[in-house]
């Protein structure tokens, strides 16, 4: 055997061949989660990215068997908001076109960080560098998901179980 020519102890190459295996599994089992996690969860990355601040035409009067409800523009201190519902399902959601995309960030940090979050509150995901920017919170009974498009921002509050927030956001058109 190679081993009892060379100058080195067998007990240190069978922990040696044991700590590869062991980080060879690390390994998988790191990729293998990963590759679980959506890179944009609703397919966000096929959706067009906004143009204009015409907000009334942006968020239209239907998404999907969604209606609107009322619809607030953004002001220079205050995020636009509008209202969805179908049946007993209302869906909030925030929005505003912001200058560049540090404020984008900021806004996306904010959002991952809010204080007002209680600790029941299980984070799912959050992502806020990179091309791939979201945050996705879940309760049993309530949902949040904030996101851009370039530089528009969105979020969506949801009171309900997820499937109502994931139906939503398979028909929102950014």
């Amino acid at each position: 055997m190679l081993w009892r020519r060379l100058p080195i102890n067998p007990s240190l190459i069978s922990r040696l061949n044991l700590y590869s295996c062991l980080c060879f599994v690390l390994v998988c089992l790191y990729l293998a989660g990963c590759s679980t996690l959506p890179k944009h969860p609703y397919e966000r990355h096929k959706k067009p990215v906004p143009e204009g601040v015409e907000w009334s035409s942006l968020l239209p009067p239907t998404i999907g068997n969604y209606q609107r409800l009322k619809i607030h523009f953004p002001t220079d201190k205050k995020d636009g908001t509008v209202y969805y519902k179908q049946n007993k399902n209302v869906i909030l959601v925030s929005f505003n076109k912001l200058e560049n995309m540090r404020a984008m960030k900021m806004y996306l940090v904010d959002a991952s960080q809010d204080i007002s979050r209680t600790p029941e509150w299980k984070q799912r995901h959050v992502r806020t560098s990179g091309d791939k920017k979201h945050v996705c919170y879940h309760q049993a009974d309530k949902s949040f998901f904030a996101w851009n498009r370039g530089l528009y921002y969105f979020d969506v509050f949801v009171v309900g179980k997820k499937p109502v927030l994931d139906e939503f956001m398979n028909v929102f058109p950014y």
